[in-house]
């Protein structure tokens, strides 16, 4: 089926996290959130024009870096809040366009819809006033959003 939408989410295995790591060094030291312990980033892709055998083929290795990513088709049941961020219409999205051309590459012409979104899940004491913060601090909303988790 050509319309159906696939959902991947890639994220760092833990020992090679440092994005990660250094979000949550960065949020605790400069928001003051101190019952953070830590943050795990999900890179999300939807995508959309391709079939089951495709994405079958392909999710291993354009959607992560096999050495050092694990990769779901659901995300985990874990964290105390999740916060996902998007592109706004119209804002070049470097990830989607990348994985959009791998795709064609491999097979040879055909050329998918992907959307990516990045999901933080943050571990810890966060209160109300402290998660809208690093929402601020994660989100320019010249050129980005807070995504919906529902599928599309």
């Amino acid at each position: 089926m050509m319309d159906k939408v696939y959902r991947l989410y890639s994220s760092k295995r833990d020992e090679f996290a440092t994005e990660a790591d250094a979000l949550c060094t960065d949020i605790i030291n400069t928001l003051g959130v101190k019952g953070l312990h830590k943050v795990k980033i999900y890179n999300r892709y939807d995508v959309q024009g391709i079939d089951a055998k495709v994405i079958d083929k392909i999710k291993g290795i354009i959607f992560s870096e096999p050495m050092v990513d694990d990769l779901f088709e659901q995300l985990p049941k874990e964290g105390d809040r999740i916060l996902a961020v998007e592109y706004l219409p119209g804002q070049f999205d470097q990830r989607a366009d990348s994985c959009e051309q791998c795709i064609q590459i491999y097979t040879t012409g055909l050329r998918p819809k992907v959307k990516s979104a990045k999901v933080y899940v943050f571990y810890g004491d966060i209160s109300d006033l402290e998660y809208d913060k690093i929402c601020d601090y994660l989100i320019n909303p010249v050129e980005a959003k807070k995504a919906s988790m529902d599928m599309p």
